[in-house]
């Protein structure tokens, strides 16, 4: 019983329109990566991968949006998936200079 009752609490805080917007944000302002992050994954690539596959995810906000991105996409993959491939799409084109675009591609 609750775990229904949390499923209908669940959906109605996460209507579709909503979680749209939600996803949007945690892309474009959790998931791109910062300098700080650049910096590392130019000087040492293996190093910036072994530290997002550590528990980082625990103290670090970029990691933590990343979990809440694939919990999202999990639950979600009938909102989330179109909408993801609707933001690729949109920057599938860019141009190599545009660094904005391609940071939130990657």
């Amino acid at each position: 019983a609750e775990t229904v009752q949390a499923r209908a609490v669940l959906m109605h805080t996460f209507a579709p329109e909503a979680l749209r917007q939600f996803v949007q944000l945690l892309i474009s302002r959790y998931l791109v990566l910062g300098e700080e992050e650049l910096q590392v994954w130019r000087e040492d690539p293996e190093e910036f991968y072994g530290e997002s596959e550590d528990e980082s995810w625990r103290y670090a906000l970029r990691p933590c949006a990343e979990n809440v991105f694939v919990a999202l996409l999990s639950e979600w993959r009938d909102v989330v998936g179109p909408l993801l491939s609707q933001l690729l799409q949109q920057v599938s084109g860019t141009s190599p200079d545009d660094w904005a675009a391609l940071l939130l591609k990657e």
